[in-house]
């Protein structure tokens, strides 16, 4: 850009700036308008090269430059944020998505395959897909399931592949998935507590001649008439979401009842060592405890 002679620097005095311009003498006046002419060119022409070193490019402004440092600012919280997921992901990620299942499948066979370790809950999404969300009591467990469906491509159920991959992270957090609750964690640490509890009742004595016998005992003579499954099942859901319910085969009367969430079974425990309460009163020759959780198995080395 051009400059004029109004600009400040095109404006230059005499070398006498006491003497005014009429009377100064002609030949004077002539050289003063050389030098001033050469020293306009001089000026203009370095002027001109600064200006095209610093000068912005046109059509350039202020919201312009604003805008450019946003988007760097912004490009750099997006890369910091980026690296943090990544970083977070690995040590705070718990929770996978069994996907693929069939319409027909229980609950119980989606989790008799899963393994690496114990779960806080499961929870089913019905749909055109059905899926199923496994919330692992640690991370590390979750990885160890994670790693074993990568390693184990045939993992299906009558022959629909499953796909097991990481849930979306928790919202309110930059990444990962929200830590266990802190009184869940002092239940499985202090009292090894699990989705799973098991009621026994003492089996009642033999007859002596039942007792010596070499063959397999008569199924009347261990037969318990009181029991009803379906009334357990019906005593014990109103704490949460059952799995399943199902006797076990051991030295006295037993049954497992697997809770879909670890905190129902907590609630059930608690519950049936209250005397006051009518659980308590209704099972008080039944004695409870939590067992190993179906999940909490090694993952088979492929």
């Amino acid at each position: 850009m051009r400059g004029s002679e109004d600009d400040w620097w095109f404006k230059f005095q005499n070398d006498k700036p006491g003497i005014p311009q009429a009377q100064v003498p002609g030949e004077n006046r002539a050289d003063d308008q050389s030098k001033r002419t050469l020293v306009k060119r001089f000026l203009h022409s370095l002027m001109y090269k600064v200006k095209e070193r610093v000068d912005p490019p046109r059509n350039f402004s202020l919201n312009t430059l604003k805008a450019s440092a946003s988007v760097s600012g912004t490009m750099l919280k997006q890369l910091d944020q980026s690296l943090l997921i990544s970083r977070s992901q690995l040590t705070n990620r718990r929770i996978l998505c069994v996907a693929g299942l069939p319409a027909t499948t229980s609950m119980a066979t989606t989790m008799s395959l899963v393994c690496g370790g114990g779960l806080e809950k499961v929870v089913f999404h019905d749909g055109h897909s059905p899926t199923v969300e496994v919330h692992f009591l640690s991370p590390e467990s979750a990885h160890k399931f994670h790693e074993y469906s990568e390693r184990l491509p045939l993992l299906a159920i009558n022959g629909y592949p499953l796909s097991v991959t990481w849930a979306k992270p928790t919202r309110g957090l930059p990444a990962g998935h929200a830590p266990l609750a802190s009184y869940v964690a002092e239940e499985v640490e202090g009292y090894r507590a699990s989705r799973v509890i098991v009621l026994t009742r003492p089996v009642p004595k033999r007859q002596t001649d039942t007792a010596a016998s070499r063959g397999y005992p008569d199924a009347r003579d261990n037969y318990s008439a009181d029991l009803n499954i379906e009334k357990v099942k019906w005593d014990f859901v109103q704490f949460g979401g059952i799995v399943e319910v199902m006797p076990m085969i051991l030295s006295k009367l037993s049954i497992s009842i697997q809770y879909t969430d670890i905190r129902s079974a907590i609630l059930a425990m608690h519950t049936l060592s209250q005397k006051s309460s009518l659980l308590y009163s209704k099972y008080s020759l039944w004695s409870a405890k939590y067992v190993r959780d179906v999940t909490n198995r090694p993952c088979l080395t492929v």
